[in-house]
């Protein structure tokens, strides 16, 4: 694997997927970051928790291509597959709204995993609106997001913690776009996703 990328752009992508790797896991692959290059697709970080993968690309000229994870010393195959999107659910909405959307409700949800539906986000899609709704027991949150016109109507409970990765992406994203199905939902950005397993209970 051979491939040159602006040092800033790279750090900014690490900081992005590594927020979730395990510091203390039984697999000892989870605390790597799989790295993939393609002279097509530039350089693409990827990282998981198994309930939580958050991947993100960046621009690169990749002379070879490549997949390993760092450190080097574990195999890139041993990493677990990356989900892919599903695409039964799909719909689009303004990435500044749906940041300030998780900012109104992710904080109202609990922040352990005791009860694992209280630590996770409501989100419901119904015609031509997204509701959001999080509560610990003693708090509850709700905001709602307008949409353009849809006849599509799905839920979805995601960890407030995926959520939270989402805005922290959404930052210098210009559009989102959110395939989702049971039991995984998917936020995808232009140059970022996040994956999160729905929580149990």
């Amino acid at each position: 694997m051979k491939l040159q990328c602006a040092q800033e752009a790279l750090a900014d992508a690490l900081a992005t997927v590594g927020r979730i790797v395990s510091a203390k896991t039984t697999l000892a692959v989870l605390s790597n970051v799989l790295i993939e290059a393609e002279p097509e697709d530039g350089l693409r970080l990827v990282a998981t928790n198994l309930d939580l993968t958050v991947s993100r690309r960046i621009r690169a000229t990749v002379n070879l291509g490549g997949r390993t994870t760092a450190p080097a010393r574990l195999l890139a195959e041993d990493f677990p597959p990356v989900p892919a999107a599903a695409d039964e659910t799909r719909f689009e909405i303004d990435a500044a709204a749906l940041k300030s959307a998780i900012d109104q409700v992710a904080f109202a949800a609990a922040p352990d995993d005791t009860r694992p539906v209280l630590a996770g986000v409501l989100l419901r899609l119904d015609a031509a609106k997204l509701v959001l709704a999080s509560a610990d027991g003693f708090r509850l949150s709700v905001w709602t997001v307008l949409l353009p016109d849809t006849t599509k109507q799905a839920t979805w409970v995601i960890p407030a913690r995926a959520l939270v990765e989402v805005a922290r992406s959404l930052s210098s994203a210009p559009a989102c776009r959110s395939p989702s199905a049971e039991p995984r939902a998917t936020v995808r950005c232009t140059s970022c996703w996040v994956k999160s397993r729905s929580p149990a209970g």
